[in-house]
């Protein structure tokens, strides 16, 4: 995501990346507005929590629909929130769109 940014056009203050771990970052991005309004942040999460057999009643990777629920690992997953972000902050830089506030996105794994 920091490369796409990057090859979007997003200066290197306007990315950053934090983290302990070098294999496990963090990404922040901010998308510089006008500041006549109040900043919006975004959150979304990226990580991958393993997933053990013998912690589901089902196998956590076949999807099962059962009394309706959903089953199974990523059912109820936001991964896509975190693409749409991205493609959504690609554009209005490629757009030139300037907004009237600060937005603030925070990428979490």
């Amino acid at each position: 995501m920091f490369e796409r940014l990057q090859q979007a056009g997003f200066p290197e203050d306007e990315l950053q990346l934090l983290g302990p771990d070098p294999g496990h970052m963090n990404l922040v991005v901010r998308f510089r507005g006008t500041g006549a309004h109040r900043p919006i942040l975004f959150i979304a999460h990226l990580d991958v929590v393993e997933a053990l057999r013998q912690d589901w009643s089902v196998d956590p990777f076949t999807f099962l629909e059962k009394e309706g629920y959903f089953y199974g690992r990523g059912t109820t997953d936001d991964k896509c929130d975190d693409a749409s972000f991205v493609a959504s902050l690609i554009r209005l830089r490629k757009e030139g769109f300037y907004a009237q506030s600060r937005h603030h996105c925070g990428f979490d794994r």
